[in-house]
C-alpha cells in the first residue's frame, strides 16, 4: 500500500512548540456527565471539532460558528502522532530554514 503525501506549504503555521501540530476546538458543554450512559464516548466525539492546520484557522472557524458552539469552546494545539505527518512537518520545516539561510546569505 502506498503511503498518502501531505505537504506542509509556507506559511507555515508557527508550532507553538511542539513538533507536527494541528488545531482542534473543544467544547467541554457538550460532553454528557453521565460517564455509564452508552452515549457518554459520542458527546466526547461531539465535543471536538477539526483537525484544523493552523490556530488561526481554528480560531477564524470558531469566530464564524460560535452560534453552534457554548461561550466555553476553546481552540486546544495538539501533537500529530502520524508518521507521515510528521514527516511532512520535518520536511517543510528544513526547507523553511534553507530559505531562511538562502535570504540571509549565510
Amino acid at each position: 500500500m502506498e503511503s498518502p503525501i501531505i505537504k506542509i506549504q509556507f506559511p507555515m503555521p508557527d508550532n507553538e512548540a511542539c513538533a507536527a501540530p494541528y488545531w482542534m476546538i473543544i467544547d467541554p458543554e457538550r460532553v454528557s456527565d453521565d460517564r455509564e450512559d452508552k452515549s457518554f464516548v459520542a458527546s466526547i466525539v461531539n465535543a471536538l471539532a477539526g483537525p484544523f492546520f493552523s490556530r488561526d484557522e481554528a480560531k477564524e472557524y470558531l469566530d464564524a460558528q460560535k452560534h453552534n458552539f457554548s461561550a466555553k469552546a476553546v481552540v486546544w494545539s495538539l501533537y500529530g502522532r502520524s508518521r507521515i505527518y510528521q514527516n511532512a512537518w520535518r520536511k517543510a520545516d528544513d526547507e523553511h530554514e534553507a530559505a531562511i539561510t538562502k535570504v540571509k546569505g549565510e
